[in-house]
C-alpha cells in the first residue's frame, strides 16, 4: 500500500522546483517559456503520482514510431 505521505512528498517537491524556476522565468517575462514548463511539470507529476500508486503508465514508443513511420 502507498503511504499518502510519499505522494505529498512528491508534490512538495514539485511545487518546490516549480516555485524556483518561475521566479526566474517571470522575472524575465518569459510567458511561453512559463506556459510550456507548467505544461511539461504537469504531465510529469501526473506520471509520477500514477507510478506511485502502482497503475500502469503506457510507453509512448509505439505511438512515437507511428508518427516517424507516417511522416518517412
Amino acid at each position: 500500500m502507498v503511504s499518502i505521505c510519499s505522494i505529498w512528498l512528491v508534490v512538495f517537491i514539485y511545487l518546490l522546483v516549480i516555485f524556483i524556476d518561475m521566479s526566474f522565468l517571470l522575472k524575465n517575462r518569459c510567458i511561453k517559456s512559463v506556459i510550456v514548463s507548467m505544461v511539461m511539470y504537469a504531465v510529469s507529476l501526473i506520471v509520477i503520482i500514477l507510478v506511485i500508486l502502482d497503475i500502469s503508465v503506457p510507453s509512448p514508443a509505439k505511438a512515437i514510431e507511428k508518427i516517424v513511420r507516417m511522416i518517412i
